[in-house]
C-alpha cells in the first residue's frame, strides 16, 4: 500500500522530489500546497498541545551552527552511521541496513567490528554489481561548511534543532520571568547526511522537527503525574523486550510506580505526545523503552514512541530525559556560566526532551488514513478534519447559467471561518473524487437549486452522502465538526452537519 500511497502523493503534488526537473538527489523532497496545508495543521496542533496549553516559549534558531557548538554537544566526534563501501563500484551503504535486509538480522546493535565480521562471514556482496565490500567504517552525517571568505569559520547545518534552544536558554531564562520549570520548543529544518536515503518520507536528509526543551530543577520536579496519572499508553518496557514479548497497556501512573518511567514528567509528555497522535489519527502504536545499549550516553532514560506501516515498526517520536548533559557541556565549551538562580540556589536545569519528526508524522497519519476502496472506484483519504487539507471543497455544477458567481461568492463569505479550496474544472464526480483522494471531508455544490432558494447540497466525504442546507446555516453548521480531533467513518459526517 505505501507505493499506491507514494504515487498519490506524486500525482495530486503533496510532495515534489526537489529540483525534480534536474533528476533529484534522493532524500530532499519538496512540500506541494496540499502537503504544506497538512503539514501546517500538524505543526498548529503541536503547538496547541505542547505549548500553549502550559505557556511555553518558541524560538525560530539558525540553520547553520559553528563547528564549536557541535564538538560541545558530541555531533561531530559521535554521530555517525556505519558504513560500508563496495570496491568494485564505488556504491555506499549502510552496513546494518544491509545486514538486516540480506540476512533479516538486527544489526542495529552492533558495533563497528561486530558488523565488520558479520559482513565477511556472511560472505555478503554488493547488491548492486557482486562486487567485494569494504571493511565497516563510521561516517559523520553532518552537512560540513565553511562560514566567511576563505579560511572561514568552519561550520554544519544542524543534525537536530535541540542544540539551538539549550545555547538560548540562559537569555531567555533572565528574559522571560527567571522561573524553573521553563518549556522552550522549536519548529525547524535538520540536516543528515543519510547514506542511504529510503522509504518516502521515512529517512530523508532534510526533514523538519518538532522540538520541546524542558527546563526543570531535579531537586523540584513537580506534580505533573497527578493530571495524568490515569491515562492509558501502549508501553513496552525493557523486561518486555528481554522476554520477547510485546507491549501492554497500561496507565502511566501504574508505569512510573513499576520504575518503567524514570520521571513523573515524562509520564506527563507521554500524555501529550498520545494526543497528538490520536489527533492526527494515529491510535495504534507503542511507547517502547529504549534498552541500556540504545540509549545515548547523556541520557537518564528514553522512549521511542513507533507507528507500525508498510515499512515496518518506525520511530516517529522520542521522549529523553537529557540530564544537564548539554548545559554542562556548552558551559565547558563556551567558558559562559550557564547556571540559573531559583530561589537563591544555583542550578544548571536538567532537561526532558519530546521530540517529532514532522515529516514521519506526516507519512504515518497518511498511510493510517488511506483507504483502498474498490467499490467507490477510487482510494481516498480518511484525515481527522484538524489536518485536512481544506475544510470545504466549493464546487459549481457548472460554470454556466451564474452558478459558478454564485460559488465563488459562498466561497468568500466561508473563507472568514474555513480553509477553502474553489474548483470549477471537470465534471461533478471527478471533482469529488480529486476532494476524497487529498481528505476534504466536505464538498458544498452550489446548483440551479441554489439560485432558486438559497441552498446547497454537502457531501460528506466518508460516506458520499448528501443532504441539503440553507446556505445561511452552513458556518454555524460546519462550525460544529471543525475542532473535532477525528471524524469516525462508521458515523455519517451528515449527521454531524444536520446536528
Amino acid at each position: 500500500m505505501h507505493e499506491k500511497l507514494y504515487n498519490v502523493l506524486i500525482k495530486r503534488a503533496f510532495i515534489i522530489p526537489t529540483s525534480e526537473i534536474y533528476n533529484s538527489i534522493a532524500g530532499f523532497y519538496d512540500y506541494g500546497p496540499i502537503g504544506a496545508s497538512i503539514k501546517n495543521r500538524i505543526i498548529s496542533l503541536w503547538r496547541e498541545i505542547f505549548l500553549k496549553e502550559d505557556g511555553f516559549l518558541e524560538i525560530d534558531g539558525s540553520t547553520i551552527l559553528p563547528e564549536i557548538a557541535l564538538k560541545a554537544s558530541g555531533h561531530v566526534d559521535n554521530f555517525n552511521d556505519p558504513l560500508v563501501e563496495c570496491l568494485s563500484c564505488k556504491r555506499r551503504f549502510r552496513a546494518d541496513h544491509l545486514i538486516k535486509e540480506a540476512l533479516q538480522v538486527d544489526a542495529s546493535h552492533m558495533s563497528i567490528d561486530e558488523l565488520t565480521k558479520t559482513l565477511s562471514e556472511s560472505g555478503l556482496q554488493c547488491p548492486e554489481c557482486g562486487g567485494k565490500l569494504s571493511e565497516v567504517k563510521p561516517f559523520n552525517m553532518m552537512f560540513s561548511t565553511y562560514v566567511g571568505a576563505v579560511g572561514g569559520t568552519a561550520s554544519y547545518m544542524r543534525p537536530e534543532t535541540a542544540q539551538n534552544i539549550f545555547m538560548c536558554f540562559n537569555k531567555i531564562f533572565n528574559t522571560y520571568g527567571a522561573k524553573l520549570p521553563m518549556g522552550i520548543g522549536q519548529v525547524g529544518r535538520s540536516y543528515r547526511n543519510e547514506i542511504s536515503p529510503r522509504q518516502a518520507l521515512i529517512r530523508v536528509r532534510e526533514f523538519t522537527q518538532m522540538e520541546l526543551e524542558y527546563f526543570f530543577d531535579p531537586d523540584n520536579e513537580g506534580e505533573s503525574l497527578e493530571k495524568v496519572k490515569d491515562t492509558v499508553v501502549p508501553l513496552q518496557t525493557r523486561q518486555q523486550q528481554r522476554d520477547g514479548k510485546d507491549f501492554d497497556p497500561v496507565s502511566l501512573g501504574d508505569a512510573y510506580a513499576n520504575g518503567d518511567i524514570p520521571l513523573k514528567t515524562m509520564a506527563y509528555f507521554m500524555a501529550k505526545e498520545k494526543r497528538l497522535l490520536n489527533s492526527v489519527g494515529i491510535t495504534n502504536f507503542r511507547m517502547r523503552y529504549l534498552m541500556e545499549d540504545e540509549t545515548p550516553h547523556y541520557s537518564g532514560g528514553n522512549y521511542d514512541v513507533e507507528i507500525p506501516t508498510k515499512f515496518g515498526w518506525v520511530e516517529v517520536m522520542s521522549l529523553a530525559y537529557r540530564t544537564n548533559y548539554d548545559l554542562a557541556r556548552h558551559k565547558e565549551f563556551s567558558g559562559k556560566n550557564l547556571e540559573v538562580t531559583v530561589e537563591s540556589k544555583k542550578v544548571l536545569p536538567h532537561v526532558i526532551e519530546p521530540s517529532i519528526g514532522l515529516d514521519r508524522l506526516f507519512w504515518c497519519a497518511l498511510e493510517h488514513a488511506y483507504v483502498e476502496d474498490k467499490e467507490r472506484g477510487w482510494d481516498w483519504l480518511n484525515l481527522p478534519p484538524r489536518i485536512a487539507p481544506y475544510d470545504v471543497y466549493v464546487l459549481p455544477l457548472m460554470k454556466k447559467d451564474g452558478l459558478g458567481e454564485k460559488a465563488m461568492e459562498l466561497s468568500k463569505d466561508l473563507m472568514v471561518m474555513f480553509d477553502i479550496y474553489y474548483n470549477e474544472s471537470g465534471s461533478i464526480g471527478k471533482r469529488y473524487a480529486k476532494a476524497d483522494e487529498i481528505g476534504v471531508p466536505y464538498c458544498i455544490t452550489v446548483d440551479y437549486d441554489t439560485l432558486q432558494n438559497n441552498t446547497v447540497t454537502v457531501r460528506f466525504r466518508n460516506d458520499a452522502k448528501q443532504v441539503r442546507v440553507p446556505i445561511d446555516q452552513l458556518c454555524g453548521r460546519l462550525g460544529q465538526w471543525k475542532y473535532n480531533s477525528v471524524v469516525e467513518a462508521s458515523k455519517s459526517g451528515l449527521d454531524i452537519i444536520m446536528g
